[in-house]
């Protein structure tokens, strides 16, 4: 492969709003301009195909402080009723994370998130009676090892 993506291929396992494993394969990696980019698609035992594209970009505000936009976009090659997924494009997410790299390693963060559900995913929540568009605020330790 090329020396700045990988190749992936495991298992992904819901346990939320019903339990789903799936088969994933994608390809991730550092894309031109620097945007780190991961590219997966999923199959789940029930025979239901999607695709996430993610994508993000570090913009160093110190050599500690980093500030990482992000987007992923999700679709659907199916509807999934039981899931409340519609066919085609379902969802996206855009973002900014706030990062402090105490270590590379070891980097606690805040992350700002605005999450829309669309096409016929949209429509399936507004006939639920849900909110096909929210805002979050979230707290997390970013660690790898």
């Amino acid at each position: 492969m090329h020396p700045f993506r990988d190749v992936l291929l495991g298992v992904r396992q819901d346990f939320e709003p019903r339990g789903e494993t799936y088969l994933a394969a994608g390809v991730t990696g550092l894309a031109p301009y620097f945007f780190e980019t991961d590219a997966t698609a999923f199959l789940s035992t029930e025979g239901d195909l999607s695709f996430r594209l993610e994508q993000s970009l570090d913009i160093p505000i110190t050599q500690k402080l980093i500030a990482e936009p992000h987007v992923e976009l999700n679709a659907f090659a199916q509807d999934v009723p039981e899931r409340g997924v519609g066919a085609g494009f379902s969802s996206i997410e855009a973002g900014v994370q706030l990062r402090y790299e105490i270590t590379r390693k070891f980097a606690p963060y805040a992350d700002l998130v605005w999450e829309r559900d669309l096409g016929e995913t949209a429509s399936i929540t507004r006939a639920g009676g849900g909110n096909v568009e929210e805002t979050s605020l979230r707290f997390g330790v970013r660690v790898w090892f």
